[in-house]
C-alpha cells in the first residue's frame, strides 16, 4: 500500500531522506519519490528562502510547475530551464502525468513500477519514462568504512572533492590531532564543509563515510576513498 508524507513549504527534506535511505533494509518503501511543487510566480524570488526552495528541488525525483497562469511562454520556459539546471535528474511533470505515474507505481507497491515508456516534449527536450530511468532518479545512500586516524584538513579536502550528485556527505572519524574523540564532518550540496562536531554519543558507531544523493555510484565513491586514504 503506498503512503504519502507531505512536508510544509519550509521543510528541509534532506534529514528525512537520509533517515529513509539508512533504513532501507528495515523499511523497504519502494519506489520512494519526492515531488517538488514549484510555484512559477515565486521561483527565485523568495529572498532568504531561496536556498531552501533550491534544496527541495535538488532532492526531488519529480518537479511539478504550478501557477503558470498569467506568465508568458518565454517566462515559463526560463523557469523550466532553471529548475532543470538545479536538478538534472528530476522529471518535470504536470499533474496528469504525475497521477498516471503514481497509479502505475501503486500497482507494484514493493518494487520500482514499470511505467510504460513514452516520450514527452517538455522544455525543448524529449523525456522518456522507463524502469531504468526511474531507478536513476532515486535518492540512494552509500556507507563506506573509514578506520584509522585522519587529519582535519584531509577530510575537508576530500569532502569538497565529492561529485555534485552527493547532496549530503557525513564522515564520522578519529583525528590524529585529537585521537581521544570522534568527529563528525558534514557537507551539504556544494556548500563549504561545516566545522566538525565532537561526537561522544556514538561510541558504538563504526567510523565511516555516508553519502546521500541521486544516481550515486558506490564503486566510484569507494575508489575515491581508496585513492585518497588507501582504505
Amino acid at each position: 500500500m503506498p503512503f504519502f508524507i507531505e512536508l510544509n513549504g519550509t521543510a528541509d527534506p534532506l534529514p528525512l531522506l537520509e533517515t529513509f535511505t539508512l533504513l532501507e533494509k528495515e523499511m523497504p518503501f519502494m519506489p520512494r519519490w519526492q515531488v517538488a511543487v514549484v510555484d512559477a510566480r515565486h521561483w527565485g524570488r523568495r529572498k532568504e528562502f531561496d536556498a531552501l526552495e533550491v534544496r527541495q528541488v535538488e532532492t526531488a525525483t519529480h518537479c511539478l510547475l504550478s501557477h503558470r497562469e498569467g506568465l508568458t511562454g518565454e517566462a515559463v520556459g526560463e523557469i523550466v530551464q532553471s529548475v532543470a539546471s538545479t536538478n538534472r535528474y528530476a522529471l518535470q511533470v504536470d499533474a496528469f502525468q504525475l497521477a498516471a505515474d503514481l497509479a502505475a507505481s501503486a500497482m507494484q507497491p514493493m518494487k520500482m513500477a514499470e511505467v510504460p515508456s513514452r516520450a514527452r516534449q517538455q522544455g525543448g527536450e524529449a523525456l522518456t519514462h522507463d524502469h531504468e530511468h526511474q531507478l536513476s532518479h532515486r535518492i540512494t545512500g552509500c556507507q563506506i568504512p573509514l578506520p584509522g586516524l585522519y587529519r582535519s584538513s584531509q577530510l575537508v579536502r576530500f569532502l569538497e572533492s565529492l561529485p555534485r550528485e552527493v547532496l549530503r556527505a557525513k564522515a564520522l572519524v578519529k583525528l590524529s590531532e585529537a585521537p581521544g574523540y570522534r568527529w563528525l564532518f558534514e557537507r551539504t550540496g556544494e556548500h563549504p564543509v561545516d566545522k566538525p562536531i565532537r561526537v561522544d554519543i556514538f561510541s558504538r558507531a563504526s567510523p565511516s563515510l555516508v553519502c546521500i544523493g541521486p544516481a550515486l555510484n558506490p564503486t566510484m565513491l569507494r575508489s575515491m576513498v581508496m585513492d585518497r586514504f588507501g582504505v
